[in-house]
Parts: C-alpha cells; sequence; structure tokens
C-alpha cells in the first residue's frame, strides 16, 4: 500500500515471463481491495533469494511508477466485472478492463 511513499522505484517479485518495458498493475487487497498503481518494468532477472512456508523467491525485477488510481476507481467488483476471475497472483489484463486502465 505504502510502497511509493518514498520513492518511484521498488523492488518485485517476478514470477512470470516479463520483458523490460511491460506494464504492471498492482492490485492492493484489504482493506483497500483495488488496482491502485500501474508501473513499467525497467529490469528483470534480478538474483534473489528468499524463502518462507508460504513463498520462495529467486529472481526479482524494479517497477517504476507510472500513475497511482483513486482507491475506489478500480475496486475487486469493478475489476471482476471486467473479465478478472481471481487477483491471486500475476494475471493478464482482459483488454476489457484495460481499456478503462489506460484512459
Amino acid at each position: 500500500m505504502h510502497a511509493f511513499v518514498n520513492t518511484d522505484t521498488i523492488t518485485w517479485k517476478q514470477s512470470t515471463n516479463i520483458r523490460i518495458g511491460d506494464t504492471v498493475f498492482l492490485y492492493v487487497a484489504a482493506p483497500i481491495k483495488a488496482i491502485i498503481y500501474q508501473c513499467r518494468v525497467t529490469e528483470i532477472n534480478i538474483p534473489y533469494q528468499y524463502e518462507s512456508s508460504q513463498l520462495k523467491i529467486q529472481q526479482v525485477m524494479r517497477l517504476q511508477l507510472e500513475k497511482e488510481y483513486n482507491h475506489d476507481q478500480f475496486t475487486l467488483a469493478f475489476i471482476k466485472q471486467h473479465g478478472v476471475s481471481s487477483v491471486q497472483g500475476p494475471r493478464h489484463v482482459p483488454a476489457d478492463l484495460l481499456s478503462f486502465l489506460e484512459k
């Protein structure tokens, strides 16, 4: 939620085939339950070792903030109406939803 308070670039878990220049939308869970950030991928395949009982990270990417949305704009209910069935883990953005996010 507060990842971009002091910076416009963050390190984020990389778990999909992603390329430099790709757009990434970040969904914030409860209590917000909405997409609130649009970012650009600036660096990929950065080695990183972290493992817990619930999470294993082997590489990360760098994301640069491009846009912050109002917290009530792209809510879970809204994005489900536009083709997103789940928000857990990386997802492709349906074209219908993408048209709203890019306005």
